[in-house]
């Protein structure tokens, strides 16, 4: 176990990182499947069924931000996996430094708009003057997401990185295998090339 040969926080990868590695490359493509279909959804709206649209388009945006967060969230594994991945002891963000504000801001989305209700987010209002009825101003996660910035842009360099670190880990455990190992490409949505590659 642990034999691995990608650096993963300055050592060698054990099992555990690379299963979270590869866990949390499926997260980001699936967070990307969200946005994407979000994205799309957004375009084709009608605008005849407004409540389902708007329904609909509120729950891929919190798609995405749950399925975007979860790999740099604490789970329970039972050791079978890294409880989480740390950005910056995978690189995540070397030769894209802009992005990590916006990884950032996705987090704080997940902990107090979508995961929880922090009265940043989910404040409330009266009626009217001397009425005892509040009704909550809750958040509007698409409009949320829109004014986060490039979120594809994250999304795509995230899942892309990952996917790139846990190609190499499979690479390293089979040298010396005849086995090759292809580079994986739209099985899981995400481009698997090397970091800061186009």
């Amino acid at each position: 176990m642990g034999d691995g040969g990608t650096e993963y926080g300055g050592d060698e990868m054990t099992d555990a990182e690379a299963d979270r590695v590869a866990l949390a490359h499926h997260d980001v493509a699936e967070a990307l499947r969200y946005f994407r279909a979000l994205k799309e959804f957004v375009a084709r709206g009608s605008g005849e069924h407004w409540s389902i649209e708007s329904l609909a388009v509120s729950a891929l945006a919190i798609a995405t931000v749950i399925a975007y967060a979860r790999p740099f969230k604490l789970s329970h594994v039972d050791e079978k996996a890294r409880t989480k991945i740390d950005p910056k002891a995978v690189g995540l963000f070397d030769g894209a430094p802009d992005l990590e504000p916006l990884h950032t801001t996705m987090l704080d989305l997940r902990d107090k708009a979508v995961a929880h209700a922090d009265w940043t987010h989910h404040s409330t209002q009266l009626v009217s003057e001397g009425a005892t009825v509040r009704i909550s101003t809750g958040p509007n996660p698409a409009a949320m997401l829109d004014a986060a910035g490039d979120v594809l842009r994250l999304l795509e360099h995230v899942g892309a990185k990952l996917g790139w670190i846990s190609w190499q880990e499979d690479l390293s455990r089979r040298e010396g295998s005849s086995a090759e190992v292809p580079i994986p490409t739209g099985t899981v949505g995400v481009e698997v090339r090397e970091p800061g590659g186009v």
